[in-house]
């Protein structure tokens, strides 16, 4: 087979295929033979569909021979900017520069003579752009090489970094300690606005401003470049993280470097980036992203802001029920003046009920009642004492009530819960989340742990009656909690595998608890009563 001469009719898909298991599986000498008898086929396989796959194999079955690859290279140093611009070809071309590291004058022959010349046109496309980062990123371009592929980059660099692999190019040449990429930063800079919406041109962005390489007025040429078109950038789902970065973190922050004057010039950039963003917060409080840029402007003492506060907190109760909307009014409040809380207190308690059982709008009251003293929180809390029990009831409101009961003095809270608590905790001990609510009390409420341990003696009791009796099912058609079956549950283990428990229903709020004797004989615990308290450690840990 080997005697016989390749030709170029024989470069079809079924015999591609044949050729490259034989390079893979024949012996290193017919390997070689067999390179060299496809060799002067080299021309035919670059313009051919299947060639590439055979070229590639081949690049593999003469790496071990040093002057095969060399001939390999020769061959396909003058095809090299059309194996790369093919998406096929590409593969070649990469393991060509692999297998050739070691060899630095064909190297250099291939990376400074084929592809920099080309550097323009190959960065354009998404195979070429990817071996100009493959060869960069292996060290095969020296310091003259860089300028040149930075050079080459810079009068397109906005359609390179809108392309996956072009925007990593860019980032590997900004991002490179040695330098070489200083061209690129004034381009970049003049089109943030445009770069910063697109999901790549952003990192390159991110990139820049980052990197050690770049100046540091950067930071301030970048929010110089944001700062007209800023609301419009803060509902853009990728702009707006660029936008939040420049509010909240500071370079020499993020980076570690010692201030200096363009660190200054940055800082007052960023306040005029954050009054721009202020002025015209009304229309981003609901936005699913202008909101998160509005909480980063509102950190930053700027003119304008406490008018802004007082436009967010007019509109109160329609933030508090928003998706987005109640964050803003949560740091509105952080950074309202005292009287301006107090009139947030009094458009909250109008409604405070309805709010707290809202998912939003309860957020909203516990961020409220976490930064207010309580002078300021006055009106609120007296609204929602009132209706205590209505919270208690709720799952979501009821996490308002403890955040409640947290800002209370233990002697104010243990009276509280005496008054308006206690009468109900019959009621609230078949509900899982005011269970929660009950733990808390019981630690200043020496009267309510006692109530709670009289519902729990209750359900264990009929347990006992049940396993002393002659009967040999008991269903408890009680409303019971969570809590409740988990520590049936615990007393019924008590008796070993004399009983067994199963909680039956669809849903926490419908199922109850199927008690049966295994045996249907009278059943004795095994266990002593564990002295847990009320067992709410045991269960819930």
């Amino acid at each position: 087979v080997l005697a016989r001469p390749v030709h170029h009719e024989q470069l079809g898909a079924q015999a591609v295929t044949s050729l490259q298991a034989r390079l893979s599986n024949c012996a290193p000498e017919q390997r070689a033979e067999l390179v060299s008898a496809l060799m002067p086929l080299v021309d035919e396989m670059c313009d051919s569909d299947r060639g590439p796959y055979l070229l590639q194999a081949m690049i593999t079955a003469a790496a071990p021979t040093p002057f095969l690859m060399q001939e390999l290279a020769h061959r396909c140093s003058g095809r090299f900017v059309t194996l790369a611009l093919d998406e096929h070809g590409f593969y070649v071309a990469r393991e060509l520069i692999f297998h050739l590291d070691a060899d630095w004058a064909l190297t250099r022959e291939i990376t400074h003579e084929r592809l920099l010349p080309a550097a323009a046109e190959l960065s354009r496309s998404c195979t070429g752009a990817r071996i100009l980062n493959y060869a960069f990123r292996r060290n095969l371009l020296d310091d003259d090489g860089r300028r040149r592929l930075a050079a080459a980059i810079t009068p397109h660099v906005h359609a390179v970094c809108r392309e996956k692999h072009g925007s990593r190019l860019v980032r590997s040449l900004i991002a490179d300690a040695r330098g070489g990429a200083e061209v690129l930063f004034a381009p970049l800079l003049d089109a943030a606005a445009s770069l910063v919406t697109d999901e790549y041109g952003a990192s390159v962005l991110r990139t820049l401003l980052d990197s050690p390489t770049s100046p540091r007025s950067s930071r301030a040429a970048f929010m110089a470049a944001l700062e007209p078109h800023a609301l419009r950038l803060a509902t853009d789902v990728v702009a707006r993280t660029a936008l939040q970065a420049c509010l909240l973190a500071p370079r020499a922050a993020v980076s570690g470097e010692s201030p200096c004057a363009d660190d200054a010039l940055a800082d007052d950039q960023r306040r005029r980036l954050a009054e721009r963003i202020v002025a015209g917060g009304a229309q981003l409080a609901t936005d699913a992203f202008g909101s998160c840029v509005l909480q980063a402007a509102l950190f930053h003492d700027v003119a304008g802001r406490r008018a802004m506060v007082s436009q967010l907190i007019d509109r109160a109760e329609e933030l508090a029920v928003d998706r987005f909307g109640n964050y803003v009014l949560q740091h509105a409040i952080a950074r309202a003046a005292p009287i301006e809380r107090v009139r947030a207190c009094s458009l909250l308690a109008r409604a405070c009920v309805r709010l707290a059982q809202d998912k939003h709008a309860s957020f909203a009251l516990q961020g409220a009642l976490r930064c207010m003293s309580r002078e300021e929180g006055a009106t609120l809390e007296a609204a929602l004492f009132a209706s205590a029990v209505d919270l208690a009831r709720e799952r979501i409101s009821s996490l308002v009530l403890q955040q409640l009961l947290r800002r209370m003095p233990a002697a104010e809270r243990g009276a509280f819960v005496d008054k308006h608590l206690l009468p109900c905790v019959p009621e609230l001990m078949g509900i899982g989340h005011a269970v929660v609510v009950l733990h808390e009390c019981a630690a200043v409420s020496e009267r309510v742990a006692c109530a709670m341990r009289v519902e729990l003696e209750r359900v264990e009791r009929l347990i006992d009656e049940f396993a002393e009796s002659d009967r040999c099912v008991l269903e408890l058609p009680l409303e019971l909690s969570a809590f409740q079956r988990k520590r049936a549950h615990q007393h019924v283990r008590r008796f070993g595998s004399a009983l067994v428990s199963v909680s039956i229903g669809d849903t926490e709020e419908t199922r109850t608890l199927h008690v049966f004797k295994s045996e249907g004989v009278r059943a004795r615990p095994l266990q002593p009563q564990e002295n847990d308290e009320l067992g709410y450690e045991s269960v819930f840990g």
